[in-house]
């Protein structure tokens, strides 16, 4: 997993995030960790490896958490693109559908993790499946009316698919295991 910092991104083994966040996103974790310059000239990164010694890689990389990490970065990151849009009305709706969606699937996903039964624990994986499928068609909307957000639109999109399939399969896990089926 690679999160970004001050254009240095912190790398979590084992966790991948997607290549845009790499070029678009620039958030601040706090995780306390010094970075040190890459030796690709081309990347305006830092790359330093975050051990296992370390006691915030533990809290990172509890069960749940690289899914947990990477809804979060895309509802930050669609954030970052919806500030970029026009502030006509038409616009300004579509960004704010979208803001809700993006930053909703990464909500439900955080109350399924505290959930009280299976039953409730899918529900509500199905509820963030539903808020990224919307996010995706808006993305996708955005991508089709905006050229100048056209590639960065279809780069969450793309985020969106593979998000999409990893909560089909956790709700399809899950269901299986309430039945015994699993």
């Amino acid at each position: 997993m690679e999160l970004a910092r001050d254009n240095a991104v912190l790398q979590v083994p084992g966790s991948p995030i997607p290549p845009f966040v790499r070029s678009v996103f620039d958030f601040d974790f706090e995780l306390g960790i010094r970075t040190s310059p890459s030796n690709s000239p081309s990347t305006r990164f830092h790359h330093q490896e975050i051990p296992p010694s370390n006691p915030r890689y533990a809290l990172l990389m509890r069960r749940g958490d690289g899914l947990a990490n990477r809804l979060l970065l895309f509802a930050a990151t669609v954030l970052r693109l919806v500030a970029k849009l026009p502030t006509d009305q038409p616009s300004k709706d579509i960004a704010r559908q979208l803001s809700r969606a993006a930053t909703g699937a990464g909500a439900n996903y955080a109350e399924a993790r505290g959930a009280e039964s299976r039953q409730d624990f899918v529900h509500k994986l199905r509820i963030a499946d539903k808020e990224v499928r919307e996010s995706q068609y808006r993305l996708r909307l955005i991508a089709a009316r905006w050229d100048e957000h056209a590639i960065e639109a279809g780069e969450l999109s793309l985020e969106a698919d593979e998000l999409i399939a990893i909560l089909t399969a956790s709700v399809r896990t899950a269901v299986a295991g309430s039945t015994g089926g699993g």
